[in-house]
């Protein structure tokens, strides 16, 4: 398998929105999670892969030649939708042999809706090893969302595609089996990676696409912010805004400069504090005087520490290992969900504090 190469990509709407520019490797054998905020071309992009937009401009590339040219049918792409999008009149197992009928120009198959025999055996196995071959009879208006969606994720890997698509295939699955239905997926994209086929993920949550993905892509505004191994893209964002994505709670900034650097460590001025934090780098390059911005999660925040205090206490409720606070900080009084507890007694506690060990640097302007 080949891996997929994106340059310069571009697809743009009259009424907004869309992707602008991009370009990205897709590696083979490896799976990317596409992330960012809603309407921020994630969907856009994967439908322009699989063929169903036409880019304004820009190219796409497996094994170094343009797939541009190609139509959705031939371009040999998988793609699971949000939605199933099962076909009503079909049984489950029509619908999950969709692709090799369609492919094999089977008509009388197509006409009767049925599985053509020759098929049979691939179905009955994939429909196991998804867990619906009880279901092969049913129609789609016959399933919870759940087993439809298993019944469109059969349909996407019924053929040995070049790229896999799937584009927050959770999204129409009920709370209850959601984590049942998340493990086995994560179970068949890495049977899928096995055979060196690139795949690409969209998801909402972060922690999943932190644990799971090999590569992160971060897009925002129909532009790529940032790309890397998803834990280095959550501790070390580029940007405010990248750094906000993954900090759904909120974060604390403030402005420093740079006063010291050695290999792995810097010290940081910081108008807030009486003291300057010595911070890890994190293989930031950054020189003497730089600007920079050192922000905070408020997961990461303390109860009552002596030193590099950014707020005062106005009441608190203990949550065992965590303590919910209303504090003053930068004179505005902030709901705090998970801050750090301590041993002291908890009318004692009166400050909020930050380690410099936690905080996020982000260069303020760009580094020459």
């Amino acid at each position: 398998m080949s891996s997929i190469d994106v340059i310069d990509l571009s697809k743009r709407f009259a009424g907004g929105g869309g992707i602008g520019h991009l370009s990205l490797n897709i590696p083979a054998g490896k799976l990317t999670c596409l992330v960012g905020p809603s309407g921020s071309g994630k969907t856009t992009l994967l439908r322009v892969l699989a063929g169903l937009l036409t880019p304004d401009e820009g190219d796409i590339r497996s094994a170094n030649c343009s797939i541009l040219h190609l139509g959705a049918k031939d371009r040999n792409v998988s793609m699971v939708f949000q939605s199933p999008r099962l076909l009503p009149h079909l049984s489950v197992a029509a619908n999950i042999a969709m692709p090799l009928t369609i492919r094999d120009r089977d008509f009388l198959a197509l006409a009767a809706g049925s599985v053509p025999r020759s098929r049979l055996e691939h179905v009955n196995e994939l429909a196991r090893s998804l867990r619906i071959d009880h279901l092969l009879n049913r129609k789609p208006n016959e399933l919870s969302g759940g087993e439809a969606q298993r019944v469109s994720l059969a349909r996407a890997l019924i053929v040995d595609a070049s790229l896999y698509l799937f584009d927050e295939p959770l999204s129409s699955v009920d709370e209850q089996q959601r984590a049942e239905f998340s493990e086995l997926l994560v179970a068949i994209m890495q049977d899928v990676l096995k055979k060196g086929c690139p795949v690409i993920y969209v998801t909402h949550d972060l922690d999943e696409a932190r644990s799971i993905g090999d590569l992160m892509v971060v897009l925002m505004d129909g532009l790529i912010a940032q790309t890397g191994n998803p834990r280095t893209v959550f501790e070390c964002p580029r940007t405010v805004e990248v750094a906000e994505f993954f900090s759904p709670s909120g974060l604390l900034r403030y402005f420093g400069t740079v006063e010291r650097v050695t290999t792995d460590r810097i010290l940081v001025r910081v108008d807030n504090f009486a003291s300057s934090l010595e911070i890890p780098t994190r293989n930031l390059s950054l020189n003497v005087g730089a600007s920079v911005i050192l922000a905070f999660r408020q997961v990461h925040l303390a109860a009552d520490q002596d030193r590099f205090v950014v707020g005062s206490v106005r009441s608190l409720h203990d949550l065992g290992d965590r303590l919910r606070v209303r504090a003053l900080i930068d004179d505005r009084v902030m709901s705090l969900k998970a801050i750090r507890s301590t041993n002291k007694p908890h009318e004692n506690l009166s400050r909020i504090a930050v380690q410099p060990d936690d905080a996020i640097v982000i260069p303020a302007l760009p580094q020459h």
